[in-house]
C-alpha cells in the first residue's frame, strides 16, 4: 500500500489563509484465498459427492488450511485521489468567512474465490472454477461548504450561518460466477455462467443552516439552530 499526503498553505494577507491538501492512495493488496470448512451433514456436503476436493477440513487441521489453492489470481486494488481546500477570511475582529471544498475519486476492484479449489481439481466440467466473485466499484464526489461566523455583544452572542452542496456518482457491477449454480458455458440454454447485476446511483444534496448561542450568564448558554436539507437521488439496479 502506498499513501501520500501533500499540504500547501498560503497566507497572502494577514486576514486570509488557505490550506490545500492532496491525498494519494494506492493499495494493491490481493484478497486472501480461502479453504473449505464444509463438514459431513451440512448443506454443501452434497457437493462432496462430485469430488473429494469439495470436502472440507475441520478447523483444527492447520496443515490443510495453511495450504489454500485457487484457480484465479486474487487480484484486488483500491485507488483514491482526493483534494481538500480549507480557507479562512477574517472580515474584522468579530466576523469571519470559512470555506471547505472537497473532491474525491475512488476506483476499486476485488476478485475473491470462495470454493477453495485449485485448477487441478478435475471434477465435473468445472475444472476448479466452481464459485468466485468480482466487484468493481467507482465513486466520485464533490462537496462545498461556506460559513459565516459572527460575534456580538462582546462575544456573548455568537452566530453561524452557511450553505452546503454535495454531489456524487457511484457504480457497482457485482459479478457472481459459478458453473454449478448458473450453468456451464456453452451448455444448451445457457448463455452465461454468472449473475451480473449492475447498480448505479447519482445524488445531489443542498442545505442551509444557522445557529445562535447566547451566554445569558457565565454558566448558562441558550442555543438555537436549524438546518434545511434537500436531497435528490437517482438509482438504477
Amino acid at each position: 500500500m502506498l499513501r501520500e499526503e501533500e499540504r500547501e498553505q498560503q497566507a497572502p494577507t494577514e486576514d486570509f489563509s488557505a490550506w490545500l491538501t492532496y491525498d494519494y492512495l494506492r493499495d494493491d493488496t490481493p484478497t486472501r484465498p480461502v479453504t473449505s470448512l464444509t463438514q459431513s451433514g451440512e448443506v454443501f456436503d452434497a457437493f462432496c459427492g462430485l469430488s473429494d476436493a469439495l470436502c472440507g477440513n475441520v478447523p483444527q487441521n492447520a496443515d490443510a488450511h495453511r495450504k489454500p489453492t485457487t484457480t484465479l489470481e486474487q487480484r484486488a486494488y483500491i485507488h483514491t485521489d482526493a483534494l481538500t481546500l480549507n480557507a479562512t477570511w477574517d472580515l474584522n475582529e468579530d466576523h469571519s468567512l470559512f470555506a471547505v471544498v472537497g473532491w474525491r475519486d475512488s476506483d476499486e476492484d476485488a476478485i475473491q474465490e470462495f470454493d477453495g479449489l485449485g485448477s487441478d481439481a478435475g471434477f465435473f466440467p468445472f475444472d476448479g472454477d466452481f464459485f468466485w466473485t468480482q466487484r468493481p466499484q467507482e465513486l466520485e464526489q464533490t462537496s462545498v461548504e461556506l460559513r459565516w461566523h459572527g460575534d456580538w455583544a462582546d462575544s456573548r452572542i455568537r452566530t453561524v450561518a452557511g450553505v452546503y452542496y454535495m454531489e456524487s456518482e457511484y457504480s457497482l457491477n457485482q459479478k457472481t460466477n459459478s458453473s454449478a449454480f448458473f450453468g456451464v458455458p456453452g451448455a444448451p440454454g445457457t448463455a452465461v455462467n454468472s449473475s451480473q447485476p449492475q447498480f448505479e446511483q447519482e445524488m445531489e444534496s443542498y442545505a442551509v443552516f444557522g445557529q445562535v448561542d447566547w451566554d445569558v450568564t457565565d454558566r448558562i448558554t441558550i442555543s438555537a439552530g436549524a438546518r434545511y436539507l434537500k436531497e435528490e437521488k437517482w438509482a438504477c439496479g
